[in-house]
């Protein structure tokens, strides 16, 4: 299915369609190569019931260039067998490298709809939690968007007020100044969430970004925050235990830009006209929490002191591309690419000027390309927009909807980095493919 957009626009150009299952461990395996599209029905042959993958649709030209791109969340293959019965698993297809939104019955599982500046998280890969905002009147209510029935649950918990949000396993870990709470979604229990010992209260990350890294551990990170409060070095790491560990960066920031890197850990840039403009957090584990886990200040950065900004880490995982924010002027930063491996005497590179300043910028690297996209909002009116990155241009993409200080979260279809939902200041969510192979 193609969402709320139009299948004809959708497949335009599309000459050949081709199903993969994908396995996270072995790879792509073909089910069914260059079928001649248009087709009425697809042959996938014959897969072990037992089998857990992702399937995967991709749409080509004559050419072979990436068209379109449709994805399921893994599943075990007999789930399948349900597409006899009356019962089919829907698989949302989308126009690489573009917006489009996803199938949303009932005002797509936003309820009373454009809550802005929301908190998202991902439970169990499976479902899209959005709660928060900018109100205070719906700000604990919750809708959950079911990503393998394309819907939205009928009866979301209400959540205890917050700022910030971690999602490990089926627990909410939700921050506020006030305190902390754990709330259990598969239970709809909550309670008081003890923080570790140590200088730092709830207060101290109240408000800051959220960064996953691969193995599903969390942090929040107090530096990230633009408002309320001083700068901070407080983050909080949750690991895949769901137990909390303190980390101290080595500098307080206010506005900084986070990003995860398998080699380099928690990268944590800008928010600061008097320290060293990158730092770097080694993964945070049980043991490494018990010994102290350190951040390393980059000596060879000079300060960074932009306010706002999205990072991510390009495909060597050692260059950072930053975009989005402001300077001590208002103006935009510039996007830059950091090499990671400098020393000293390090200097960005600069690659493009934004045509607008984006503030609460969040940035994905798109895989296999020198590129990135970032998505903010503007500071006067809240306006959202997204633009594509590369060493000398920043191209705008245009949304299917306007959106008012919306927020992304990385998109668990399609196994594919640089993949994302765009969420808040509209009733409808819309994904964001990158191009595949």
């Amino acid at each position: 299915m193609t969402g709320e957009e139009d299948p004809a626009t959708t497949f335009a150009g599309v000459t050949t369609v081709t199903v993969e299952w994908v396995d996270g461990d072995a790879g792509a395996h073909t089910l069914a190569a260059n079928v001649p599209w248009p087709a009425s029905s697809i042959s996938l042959g014959s897969v072990d019931e037992t089998t857990v993958g992702e399937i995967q649709v991709k749409g080509r030209d004559d050419a072979g260039t990436p068209l379109v791109f449709g994805s399921v969340i893994p599943l075990e293959f007999g789930a399948f067998n349900g597409a006899t019965a009356g019962d089919p698993v829907p698989v949302f297809v989308q126009r690489v490298g573009e917006f489009a939104r996803v199938p949303q019955p009932n005002d797509g599982g936003l309820g009373t709809g454009s809550r802005t500046t929301p908190l998202l998280g991902l439970v169990g890969g499976r479902y899209l939690i959005v709660t928060g905002g900018d109100d205070p009147t719906t700000a604990t209510s919750s809708q959950l968007y079911d990503l393998l029935t394309l819907a939205p649950l009928p009866y979301p918990p209400a959540l205890p007020s917050a700022d910030s949000m971690a999602i490990v396993g089926t627990n909410a870990y939700l921050i506020a100044a006030s305190g902390a709470t754990t709330f259990d979604l598969s239970g709809s229990g909550s309670s008081a969430l003890s923080l570790p010992a140590g200088e730092f209260t709830a207060d101290s990350i109240a408000g800051g970004a959220t960064i996953s890294a691969t193995d599903g551990t969390q942090y929040i990170v107090g530096g990230t925050r633009t408002a309320p409060g001083a700068p901070t070095a407080a983050v909080l790491c949750i690991d895949t235990t769901g137990a909390a560990h303190w980390i101290t960066l080595a500098n307080a920031r206010l506005g900084a830009a986070a990003a995860w890197s398998d080699t380099k850990g928690l990268i944590v840039a800008g928010g600061s006209a008097e320290v060293p403009g990158v730092e770097l957090i080694p993964t945070c584990t049980a043991s490494t929490a018990a010994t102290g886990t350190s951040s390393t200040p980059l000596m060879g950065f000079a300060a960074d002191p932009s306010v706002g900004a999205g990072a991510a880490t390009l495909d060597d995982d050692h260059l950072l591309v930053l975009a989005g924010g402001s300077t001590p002027d208002q103006s935009d930063p510039g996007v830059r690419v950091l090499d990671l491996t400098c020393t000293s005497a390090c200097a960005a590179k600069a690659w493009a000027s934004l045509p607008r300043v984006l503030t609460s910028a969040q940035a994905y690297a798109m895989p296999g390309q020198a590129s990135a996209v970032v998505v903010g909002s503007e500071p006067t009116g809240g306006a959202t927009h997204a633009f594509l990155l590369a060493e000398s241009t920043a191209t705008e993409i245009p949304t299917r909807v306007s959106h008012t200080h919306a927020r992304t979260i990385a998109s668990p279809l399609g196994i594919t980095p640089g993949s994302f939902f765009l969420v808040g200041g509209a009733p409808e969510i819309e994904s964001f493919f990158s191009a595949f192979k």
